[in-house]
């Protein structure tokens, strides 16, 4: 069954078709509102993007001192002085502290100087009450991070340093990531819903493709495709037909469909979720509360309930041992479509349905009730906890729903989450595992179906994450992650890459400390693997877009009305308090790993991509090397809408370094050689130093065989026997010419007649120059060069640029 048909299905179960466009108009538009985020972002204050409490006295915006320790700033008080300094924990947000996001406007008052002193770090500042609270200038938080104001609009922005935020050109986030600091286990939220399809078959592939490890048996196709669900499919006999039905009898029952789908989940490897009940009442009611008819259904549904788990755990009716990984009791009961009676009569139902299971077996964890989106028209949310604590119902799991209602909000999901765990520990179930056994994307929220895949993908992705710090352990996705192709293939959607993003990071299931992050669309996570060979980092980069950014009282959604989705006639759902939010440093991120655990030179990070263009693809592999702390540095930009996933792996092992022997040393054989760090450094030639003397190095090696004239750094030398003779002076030979050496060196500022044992040479420049011919003079006289060489053997008239002179044997005779 294609996903438009069977999101047709619950939506049209739910009424919401036609009363979500009531008033909008079929062709309305999603995006087409009287107001916008730009018109109702005034007057506000912000700490790292989330809402707080504030003043605004003469244009000066205060905020509550005592409101900071709700977003992680150190608060330390005594009855003379207060100090705050950052959080050691870098950016949280405090569920129990809301701010009145309801309003538009920050508050007014008459300002007083406190005689309290007050510190911002090692700064002293000035500390104010206004309405009998202790309040700090929204500026002077700056000194730990930086502040910005919009004059026009009246927002003051705080953001801190702790929790990731500097300004910088780029607009990057600083996220890091202590590989060291492993703060539990990565939670699994890789549950689904529908037939994964046939061993072997392109759907089964891509679920396991997908990382999916549990599905949910609700609204699957194989049970006949009519949507009206398990029971009445398993037991057609007495729904039917007016016959008397055994349910004691095997005959009863027609399970071949069902097993087909049951075998199809196995082979993928997943749990069995198995939700026990009816998608849709094919519109019968079931008898009324009070009558013996009521009580004989109830029986009914007991035993039908009891020959389901014993064919599946038991193998009754040639059927399964141990499958059931999960007995959930029914599917939203809270509305008339799926449960036609009385709230009682679905706790009478529970009690008597998970009790039986129990006692049938007691291994199989039992929960529910699985309500709708936020509904508590009837009351059901508390009074069925209350109910099941006052008949000692069994309650392994606490199973619900959810849905997006409104500003398409990712960590929406995470604050009912609390909500009803706040109800549960009420009751004392607070440690009782919480079930998001349904949950998606659109549905609720008519505009969701207009979001750009990519901006899904990064939604499904943040939320995903921001479940993982909730009591909620397992969660099941309504959402199609695949398409089925006419040609028998399967398209993983954009959104299921970012459903298998999340998956991803079950390969490094061990949790690590991250900051940087934020609860607003910038979600962070990090994880090692038990082996401590792999590091996955996921980050996912969503805003809420500006057209859905209003608060509950502003919505656009003309069925919204005192903070509840009102659809009469169906329920009265009510609604988080929609965020308007400011998004920062979120272009991109610098990211710091550290403590990394590898002994090695580098890592190789590998980046998977969601974006317009990229399918969680590999785009880029690089090596980055490990500082001497052992962290680990890089950036990349990453626009909104965007899921990076990041796979740190060991890079090059660490050359060892021998720092004993640098320069000339000799080697076990007694050969000399010229080490870098323990390194024959085979890339220098040059002349280089020990105790003995100046040596000729050639490819790092002693030439003793070198007789030449050779440089170094300090110039060049007369090397004999590869070693440099100080003692020398006189002219040496090299391949360039011969040279005026003198003690060891050439000196290059010699112009002058000088001798060797070969003879006597004219030089010019420290360089005997064999293309003169003429008269030169040294220290002993006027010499007649000939070929650059002193012309012993002449004698007679010789001339230079000073006259005509006579030379005896080679030099210029004065007395003449």
């Amino acid at each position: 069954m294609e996903e438009n048909e069977m999101l047709r299905k619950k939506i049209t179960a739910w009424v919401l078709t036609a009363a979500m466009l009531t008033g909008l108009g079929a062709a309305a538009p999603v995006t087409a509102f009287a107001q916008t985020a730009e018109d109702v972002q005034q007057n506000r204050c912000y700490i790292n993007g989330d809402e707080v409490r504030a003043y605004d006295v003469e244009d000066t915006i205060y905020v509550v001192v005592d409101d900071l320790s709700a977003y992680g700033f150190n608060v330390q008080k005594s009855k003379k002085s207060v100090t705050i300094t950052s959080g050691t924990n870098g950016y949280y947000f405090d569920e129990s502290f809301s701010p009145n996001t309801e309003s538009s406007t920050m508050g007014t008052g008459s300002v007083k100087t406190s005689t309290i002193k007050g510190k911002v770090a090692d700064q002293a500042v000035t500390l104010y009450t206004i309405d009998n609270k202790l309040c700090i200038k929204a500026e002077d938080l700056g000194g730990l991070g930086y502040t910005k104001y919009d004059s026009d609009k009246n927002i003051m922005n705080i953001y801190s340093t702790q929790a990731g935020y500097t300004e910088n050109t780029e607009h990057y986030r600083n996220i890091t990531v202590n590989a060291g600091d492993q703060t539990g286990t990565i939670k699994s939220f890789q549950g689904a819903h529908y037939d994964p399809g046939e061993a072997g078959s392109a759907t089964s592939k891509a679920y396991i493709e997908l990382g999916v490890d549990m599905v949910r048996t609700h609204d699957i196709d194989g049970t006949q495709g009519d949507g009206r669900g398990i029971i009445y499919n398993l037991v057609p006999k007495y729904f039917d037909t007016d016959d008397e039905v055994d349910l004691n009898d095997p005959s009863s029952y027609d399970f071949e469909e069902l097993d087909k789908v049951i075998d199809n989940i196995l082979a993928t490897g997943s749990e069995v979720y198995f939700r026990f009940g009816a998608s849709q009442n094919d519109d019968n009611k079931f008898p009324e509360e009070g009558t013996e008819e009521w009580t004989q259904f109830l029986q009914d549904l007991t035993t039908m309930a009891e020959h389901i788990v014993m064919h599946y755990d038991f193998g009754w009716d040639d059927g399964y041992y141990n499958t059931l990984d999960y007995f959930e009791i029914w599917n939203e009961p809270d509305l008339q479509d799926f449960w036609p009676n009385t709230a009682n009569q679905y706790y009478e139902m529970y009690n008597s349905v998970s009790k039986a299971v129990e006692k049938l077996d007691p291994t199989l964890p039992i929960g529910g009730p699985t309500l709708t989106t936020l509904n508590d028209d009837d009351g059901i949310e508390e009074s069925f906890i209350k109910y099941v604590k006052e008949n000692d119902c069994p309650l392994d799991f606490y199973a619900y729903h959810f849905y997006p209602s409104n500003n398409c909000d990712p960590y929406d999901y995470s604050r009912w989450a609390y909500h009803l765990h706040s109800i549960l520990e009420d009751y004392g179930y607070g440690d009782v595992p919480m079930m998001l056994s349904e949950y998606g994307t659109v549905l609720f929220n008519p505009n969701a179906f207009s979001m750009a895949d990519s901006a899904e993908a990064s939604y499904l992705a943040s939320l995903m994450m921001y479940l993982q710090d909730t009591p909620v352990e397992k969660a099941n996705i309504y959402n199609r992650l695949i398409q089925t192709n006419e040609d028998g293939s399967a398209t993983i959607t954009k959104t299921g890459y970012g459903y298998k993003a999340m998956g991803q990071m079950n390969q490094t299931e061990n949790r690590l400390a991250v900051t940087g992050g934020d609860k607003n669309g910038m979600a962070v996570m990090a994880g090692i693997n038990d082996t401590e060979d792999q590091i996955n980092v996921l980050i996912s980069n969503y805003e809420i877009p500006t057209s859905q950014m209003l608060a509950n009282s502003e919505s656009h959604n003309p069925m919204i009305k005192d903070n509840k989705l009102c659809i009469p006639g169906v329920a009265n759902w009510s609604l988080p308090i929609a965020r308007v939010l400011t998004y920062e440093n979120n272009a991109g991120y610098n990211l710091t790993v550290t403590d990394v655990p590898y002994d090695t030179a580098n890592v190789v990070v590998e980046q998977y991509r969601i974006d317009n263009d990229n399918n969680l693809d590999l785009i880029n592999t690089i090596k980055v090397p490990v500082s001497e702390d052992g962290s680990v540095v890089l950036s990349n930009a990453l626009n909104t809408y965007s899921v990076d996933l990041l796979s740190i792996k060991p890079g090059d092992a660490k050359v060892t370094v021998d720092t004993s022997k640098n320069g000339l040393a000799q080697d076990e054989n007694g050969n000399w050689y010229y080490y870098k760090n323990g390194v024959i450094d085979t890339s220098y030639t040059g002349i280089a130093p020990n105790a003995y003397g100046w040596w000729r190095v050639v490819n790092g090696a002693v030439d003793f065989n070198c007789n030449s004239v050779e440089a170094n750094e300090y110039g060049w030398f007369c090397i004999r026997g590869g070693k440099v003779d100080f003692d020398y002076t006189g002219i040496a030979q090299n391949a360039y010419g011969w040279w005026r050496i003198v003690n060891g060196a050439v000196d290059f500022n010699c112009n002058s007649v000088e001798a060797n044992e070969y003879g006597w040479f004219y030089l010019r420049g420290g360089k005997v120059d064999f293309n003169y011919n003429g008269l030169a003079a040294n220290a002993y006289g006027w010499w007649k060069i000939t070929g650059g060489a002193v012309d012993f053997n002449y004698t007679g008239m010789a001339q230079n640029e000073y006259g005509l002179w006579h030379v005896v044997n080679g030099m210029v005779d004065f007395s003449r």
